[in-house]
């Protein structure tokens, strides 16, 4: 009777785990195109493998001090990065979204204070997460998560974005897309792996 007591018991707390798992729905995976701004002159996607040079000199450019072997490490964790730029005589803006792997919590250790990075937390108008956003100049930069990197114009913006896709439960996003940018837009820049793609809408600027 005291098996039988204790198995009833066991089986008891393990339904309740298995509510429990049930209740917290995960959150939509957002994807990177999603998070770029609408109406830019120009969008371009760059697969880390077709140019990984290109990548490492953004990269250096924009991250002050920062090592060879660490832009290494960074670039082998990129899968691609989707670009937004307005450009004119006086002043460009660009806005990066990076599908990559970089874990959040190696970048504390990489944007330092001694290298010259500032950061403040940005909390999310859905969920009240906290993101950190991490600037050198004129330079901004976050990672919202393990699997996306922002930098560049309207950092702040993205991640309202990515806090709003994410807080949406992922069995009510099945099916759905939530770019800002136009679908045509859209299906070019992300349409290939094996090469950069280039589009404007603006062909006059």
């Amino acid at each position: 009777m005291w098996f039988l007591s204790l198995s009833k018991g066991l089986i008891f707390v393990i339904i309740l785990l298995l509510a429990a798992c049930k209740s917290v729905p995960s959150g939509t995976i957002v994807k990177a195109p999603e998070l770029l701004d609408k109406n830019k002159n120009y969008y371009i996607s760059i697969p880390v493998d077709v140019d990984p040079e290109l990548v490492k000199y953004v990269i250096k450019s924009n991250i002050q001090g920062i090592s060879d072997s660490d832009v290494n490490e960074i670039v082998s964790r990129i899968n691609r990065a989707y670009a937004g730029l307005n450009a004119d005589n006086k002043d460009s803006k660009l806005q990066l979204a990076i599908d990559s792997n970089i874990p959040v919590k190696y970048i504390p250790k990489l944007l330092t204070k001694k290298n010259g990075w500032t950061v403040q937390d940005y909390t999310g108008p859905v969920s009240s997460a906290k993101y950190g956003m991490y600037s050198q100049n004129d330079v901004t930069l976050a990672f919202p998560s393990d699997k996306l990197a922002v930098l560049g114009e309207n950092v702040e913006g993205m991640l309202a974005k990515y806090d709003e896709i994410h807080s949406i439960p992922a069995d009510e996003s099945v099916g759905k897309d939530y770019y800002s940018i136009d679908s045509q837009t859209h299906d070019w820049i992300t349409g290939s792996d094996s090469e950069i793609r280039f589009i404007t809408n603006k062909p006059e600027t």
